[in-house]
């Protein structure tokens, strides 16, 4: 179970509980655990507060026991222990969640693992690149909708807690088509952190475009890699990739055959002294991947790097889930490039 008390549904299982309790500020010890809970189908409408009845209690027991074959819908513990002299604790709630994806509205989240930057040009802050994703994806922020109908919403990773951890789970994307995850500034990213929610939600059909400054570094121990498994191997299905350190590259040519534009740096996004940005990669695509665009170097250099992939997508119709990487941070392109190639990326991941 995630951070939040959800989990993704999976048929034939046992969940397993374990209670703990203490009486040792009491100098004694704990002789017996009960617990109770009571269900309800997951609400349609946050204003639904409505839950079954309570079962019974159970007998005094042992500190464990299981439950078979739970279905999909929200759940209410309640946990109490006793000591020798029978005594009882006081009653512990407990929450969890069993969802199933579903994915037939058109529904799109922003994941932003983008951190707060000083707000000068190079290091965006957290409110410039929120209002960049807004505007290119034409989003009215009173509906929270697109112009293309889709219903957009937004989780902060950084805000996103429970205790200091940061986290994404199965009740976040369980209902979400698409997920845009970007992290376009130069702070340590979390992506690889977040790979067995990914994974889960990929595995059920899910629909993810990832933009960011230094991207696969999550995944690479260095400036070349060659993917032989894992993450960025099978589900995002990059073969190899190589990054380029210095302030070189200033945009993408796009394949026009597959419907993308050019994207070209946005000079006033960074620092007059650059000539381009750094920690880029390109991208080899594996089988039945296909590169969407090619890299452009300031002044044609790295010359090595020079019209080859550096954004790829996957929509290999063995696999259920489609994916689309980019090798550098969407955020420093031009406005109005940019907003075609979202809306196409966003089309087309979805077609």
């Amino acid at each position: 179970y995630y951070p939040d008390g959800s989990i993704f549904h999976r048929a034939r299982t046992t969940t397993s509980f374990t209670m703990n309790g203490s009486a040792e500020e009491y100098f004694g010890g704990v002789h017996s655990f009960r617990h109770r809970y009571r269900y309800r189908e997951i609400p349609q409408t946050p204003e639904d507060t409505t839950w079954g009845d309570w079962n019974d209690w159970s007998d005094w027991g042992g500190s464990e026991f299981e439950m078979a074959n739970l279905p999909v819908g929200e759940y209410h513990f309640q946990a109490q222990c006793r000591d020798w002299a029978a005594f009882e604790s006081l009653v512990t709630d407990y929450f969890m969640t069993i969802v199933e994806a579903n994915f037939e509205e058109k529904t799109l989240l922003i994941v932003d693992e983008t951190k707060d930057g000083n707000g000068r040009p190079g290091s965006p802050n957290d409110e410039q690149c929120d209002r960049f994703y807004r505007e290119i994806l034409g989003l009215d922020t009173t509906t929270w909708t697109t112009p293309d109908g889709w219903t957009v919403s937004e989780i902060d990773y950084r805000n996103h807690k429970i205790g200091d951890a940061s986290y994404v789970s199965p009740k976040d994307v369980c209902n979400q088509r698409v997920i845009i995850w970007h992290s376009d500034d130069k702070s340590e990213l979390r992506l690889s952190d977040n790979t067995r929610i990914l994974q889960e939600y990929l595995d059920r059909g899910g629909r993810l475009i990832v933009s960011g400054w230094d991207v696969l570094s999550p995944f690479a121990d260095g400036d070349e890699v060659t993917f032989t498994s894992g993450f960025a191997y099978r589900y995002l299905r990059i073969a190899a990739a190589k990054r380029e350190n210095d302030k070189l590259f200033v945009g993408m040519t796009g394949d026009a055959e597959l419907g993308y534009p050019d994207l070209e740096l946005d000079r006033e996004k960074v620092p007059g002294r650059w000539n381009g940005l750094d920690k880029c990669w390109l991208l080899e695509p594996r089988h039945r991947t296909d590169s969407i665009g090619g890299w452009r170097g300031f002044e044609g250099r790295p010359p090595d790097f020079e019209g080859r992939g550096c954004a790829v997508r996957n929509f290999a119709p063995v696999n259920p889930w489609r994916t689309i990487v980019l090798g550098f941070p969407l955020y420093f392109m031009g406005t109005d490039q940019a907003v075609q190639f979202i809306r196409t990326a966003i089309a087309d991941i979805d077609g």
